[in-house]
Parts: structure tokens; sequence; C-alpha cells
């Protein structure tokens, strides 16, 4: 796959469908149970019960108002985490930077946040103290940009027990359990 291709798409992953934020032969990042919307300069939108709409906008970034909260200001492919724990990414920002010229946005707003780095522990959330221990991520590339596999690796301490009747649920993400 190109990853230059994979941005704004879904990606089926471990069982579920999680929205391409970014992607680059290095670094994926996800979201869950996201909604994306285009929105209009005076327009008010309401996406999964949030009422969206425009605080500022200019060519180069823009400010969101998320039920009474507004983001940090953004431009196209940042992601902002709300209080409410989700999160909110700029795809694109249309201007047209005269009088009576039509100003846009296109956001993803979703759940949580996934980011793939090859070679780190997973992380689940905005940086790299929300990362997921013992759980780590390899991105397989042929070069220029194709990835060619993903590959998650759970490495369990000497502390995981797993006893007969027993599951071990992979941490953070829990879609994938081992059971004796």
């Amino acid at each position: 796959i190109n990853a230059t291709e994979m941005a704004t798409t879904n990606m089926p992953f471990l069982g579920a469908s999680y929205y391409v934020v970014s992607a680059n032969n290095e670094t994926i990042t996800l979201l869950d149970s996201a909604d994306t919307t285009i929105l209009g300069e005076g327009e008010t939108v309401t996406v999964d019960g949030r009422s969206i709409s425009i605080e500022f906008i200019d060519t180069d970034e823009v400010k969101l108002n998320v039920d009474g909260e507004v983001t940090d200001s953004m431009d196209e492919g940042e992601t902002d985490e709300l209080d409410d724990g989700s999160y909110l990414s700029v795809i694109d920002l249309t201007v047209q930077d005269y009088a009576e010229g039509v100003k846009k946005v296109e956001f993803s707003i979703g759940d949580g946040q996934i980011i793939l780095n090859d070679g780190d522990e997973v992380i689940v959330g905005e940086d790299s103290d929300d990362d997921i221990d013992e759980l780590y991520v390899y991105i397989g590339d042929s070069g220029s940009d194709l990835i060619d596999s993903i590959t998650l690796q759970w490495k369990s301490d000497d502390e995981t027990f797993l006893g007969e009747g027993d599951v071990i649920m992979m941490p953070g993400l829990g879609v994938l359990g081992l059971e004796y």
C-alpha cells in the first residue's frame, strides 16, 4: 500500500475499522469510530451528538468550537485532543481569501487515537507518555512510502501468568487474547 494514499481512508486493523489521519512508512496515526464532515464558516453541524462550528479560519489554520470548547489552532493533518478524550483531526482547509470567498474545513472526530511508530511501543493517546508497555509495532516497507506489512509484537513480562480457564487480553487495544 502506498502510505501517502492512506490518509483520510478507513483501514481494517485487528478486527475493527480505523480512520487513517496520516501515514508514511515510519508512522501511522489512526482514529477509531471517526466521523468525517465538511463544515462551512457560519454553519453549525451536529456530529455524534456534538455541536461543532468554526471559531476561526484562514488559509493555513482553523479553530473549531465543539460544544463550547475551542480547539487549538490546527493546520491540515493536525489533531487536537478534546476534554472528553476524543480527537479532532483537520483533513483539508478550503479558503478563498477574499470578501465573499468560501471558507470550509473537512475534519474527522473520533473516540481514540492510536499512533503506530515503527520499532516503538504502540501509543494510545496523544504523546509517548501514553504508550502501551510490552506492545510494539513494526511497519514493513519496501521503499518509496510503500507499506507491505504492519506487525504487532506483544512481549509479556515475567509477572504474566496464564492458568487454566484464564484469559489474558492484549494490553491497551484489548482485541486479542490468549486463553488456557
